[in-house]
């Protein structure tokens, strides 16, 4: 499929179609802006790999990027360090915060010449639940934000949740429309990191276990975790939520179905 320059790729909850996103010009991890083509979500059919739908938006410039679950919504937290949520549909914005990633001055600009600002500009964590009424994004210096797209309003951050506040949450991601998992800057042992399960929004923990360090990403099957980078290959991996084991490994992969997993593990694979 021919989505050139697409920043995000995403299945549609029925996994006929892929979705990409295309933010317009982008933060590279040097903090240099490119120019793109024009920003714009598109849908392509997996059937006849045919482009179903483009639809254009408002120049972001995003540093980081999320699309809903369902399509409707983008979340952007661009080089300016705004943080913008859109309605694709429309290219309405729902929801912006100016500032929220916290970007320094390094030094008065000289007369005439605009001031420069340096820091992670555009870099967080953003995690949808699954049913795409709620998302949380969190800048790696900055602000943390959940959000109710239902109530088009901020959620207050409640139980072990707080955590995500108090930037001492290393990463998170929803498992499904009402269950989280996070871990923990000091809770790494053994290769592995010490996790929580947590009821979202409430914060309470349903459970403890432990998953393979690297950034993670639910699965499309519940009962999985995808990490990656992963190992000495910096491919993915998918790990049992309960035990930590890890199944398989290569360079990128979903779990749809467990009876679909093949049952050669890779040398990368090992118990947590």
């Amino acid at each position: 499929i021919p989505a050139e320059d697409a920043d995000v790729a995403k299945f549609t909850p029925d996994s006929r179609q892929l979705a990409f996103v295309t933010s317009g010009a982008h933060v590279d991890p040097q903090e240099i802006l490119f120019s793109k083509p024009a920003a714009h979500v598109e849908r392509w059919s997996l059937a006849d790999q045919s482009r179903e739908e483009s639809i254009g938006l408002h120049e972001l410039g995003c540093g980081t990027e999320e699309l809903s679950p369902d399509g409707r919504f983008l979340v952007c937290v661009g080089g300016d360090g705004t943080l913008r949520t859109l309605e694709v549909a429309s290219s309405k914005m729902v929801f912006e915060q100016k500032r929220f990633v916290r970007l320094f001055q390094i030094s008065d600009p000289e007369p005439g010449r605009i001031a420069v600002l340096v820091g992670n500009l555009g870099f967080a964590d953003i995690s949808f639940s699954t049913d795409s009424r709620f998302f949380v994004v969190s800048a790696d210096v900055g602000s943390t934000l959940a959000w109710d797209l239902r109530e088009r309003a901020a959620l207050k951050l409640t139980g072990d949740l707080k955590s995500l506040a108090n930037q001492t949450t290393l990463h998170f991601a929803f498992l499904t429309k009402d269950s989280f998992l996070i871990t923990h800057a000091f809770g790494t042992k053994h290769g592995a990191w010490d996790a929580k399960i947590l009821v979202f929004p409430s914060g309470k923990v349903l459970s403890k276990t432990k998953i393979p360090i690297g950034r993670f990403y639910r699965s499309t099957y519940r009962g999985y975790v995808l990490v990656r980078p992963f190992g000495h290959s910096l491919g993915a991996a998918a790990a049992k939520l309960d035990t930590g084991q890890v199944i398989i490994s290569c360079q990128a992969l979903d779990v749809f179905e467990c009876n679909a997993l093949p049952q050669q593990v890779s040398p990368d694979a090992h118990h947590i």
